[in-house]
């Protein structure tokens, strides 16, 4: 174990993902490693898309706490990528356990990345916690969404402490956008021009960071991450034994329909489904997996959501869009509705969302707000209000502006 802890012996830089990060000519901390609540009993989870970044922001936690002087040694990291089943993580845990005891570590940080890898994980985590031996500690596990698709976190009832899940999604727009130069805390309005001009950027390049790297260096949007996003999409469908090609018609038929509402039986017949409820099963398993958002309708007079009526559905990151129509055999869409996309996901980071039509359209509701947004690509009219929903319209600089100055 103690190859994959050189901050032990001193040696915080040996570690390749920090040398890695240290050598990018575009790097950044996720506000994450400054959140993370890391008082004991703490069970927590790190959940993501794949190659989103999650290994190297709970690689860049640990240098935050070694270099504020915190005991290299009370600080245990475990890549569960190399052990198999629930049998050989419970000896890593033992170890764990074992070298606290020697060591006199009274409250530890315990770090199991990718804790899904082995088959039954949960077993053994579930064990050493109901025997005690981690009372006094904070364990923060990693791991692709799919740990929620198959209900493993479910298993933990009562066993989390001050626990809590956090998510680490691809990029924002604003953080994209002061990588890219723009100041922290500046007046949108005074770069309304340069915002506007990387919102078209970003639009393309999404917020992964091989692509956020490749777009910020000049080199535009990379192959890379758009491979990245297959991938990691048919390794989870795989490990969840669900069927590849009844995702692959199903992203068709959202990528041909988007962004206008869809019914989930026009939906089923667009992908050739052979029915209503295995378009359900999938977009649930879709969105589970971070891969897309599904707007609900919401009665602007009573904010209240229906799920019988026509749904819009928006892939979560920009690149995504170009990723999974090379996959699938079909155009991208264009940048209307990458934008309305792009305002959508952002906003469902924090908020529940939906959308209204009746005649009229509200792209984005946010009931708890009572407002919403009507995304235009070129010039944007006043907005208005529609029973308890005081909307705006937004033009492409609009949206950039608002995206970098208002949406958190």
């Amino acid at each position: 174990m103690d190859f994959l802890n050189p901050w032990w012996r001193g040696r915080l830089e040996e570690d390749p993902q920090l040398a890695k990060w240290a050598e990018s000519p575009v790097r950044w901390i996720p506000k994450w490693v400054y959140e993370v609540d890391l008082t004991p009993f703490s069970l927590h989870f790190l959940l993501g898309p794949r190659q989103v970044g999650k290994t190297t922001a709970l690689k860049l936690l640990i240098k935050r706490l070694v270099e504020e002087g915190r005991d290299p040694r009370s600080i245990f990291y475990y890549s569960c990528e190399l052990v198999s089943d629930h049998r050989e993580l419970a000896e890593v845990l033992r170890e764990v356990a074992k070298l606290k005891e020697r060591w006199g570590v009274a409250s530890a940080l315990i770090i199991l990345d990718e804790v899904t890898y082995p088959r039954e994980w949960y077993r053994a985590l579930k064990f050493f916690i109901d025997q005690g031996f981690f009372k006094n500690d904070v364990i923060i596990a990693s791991g692709s969404v799919s740990m929620y698709a198959k209900r493993e976190v479910e298993t933990f009832p009562g066993r989390r402490g001050r626990g809590r899940d956090y998510v680490l999604y691809p990029l924002s727009f604003a953080a994209f956008a002061k990588l890219a130069g723009v100041p922290e805390g500046a007046d949108p309005a005074a770069w309304r021009s340069k915002l506007a001009e990387l919102l078209e950027l970003y639009l393309d390049c999404g917020g992964m960071p091989t692509s956020v790297i490749s777009c910020l260096t000049g080199r535009g949007a990379d192959s890379q991450t758009w491979q990245i996003f297959i991938s990691s999409l048919s390794f989870d469908l795989a490990r969840l034994g669900r069927s590849e090609a009844y995702v692959k018609r199903l992203l068709r038929a959202v990528l041909r329909t988007a962004p206008s509402p869809v019914s989930l039986s026009a939906l089923a017949k667009e992908a050739e489904l052979t029915s209503h409820k295995i378009a359900f099963t999938y977009l649930n398993l879709l969105e589970g997996l971070y891969i897309l958002k599904q707007l609900f309708w919401v009665n602007p007079y009573t904010l209240e959501e229906s799920f019988k009526k026509p749904r819009k559905i928006h892939l979560q990151d920009p690149a995504m869009y170009s990723a999974f129509a090379r996959w699938v055999g079909v155009d991208p869409p264009g940048a209307e509705v990458r934008l309305e996309a792009a305002v959508a996901t952002h906003l469902a980071r924090k908020y529940r969302v939906g959308y209204w039509r009746d005649g009229r359209e509200i792209d984005v509701i946010i009931p708890e707000l009572k407002a919403g947004i009507e995304v235009k690509i070129g010039r944007a009219g006043a907005g208005g209000r529609v029973g308890l929903v005081k909307y705006r319209e937004l033009s492409l600089p609009d949206a950039a502006e608002y995206l970098f100055g208002e949406v958190p």
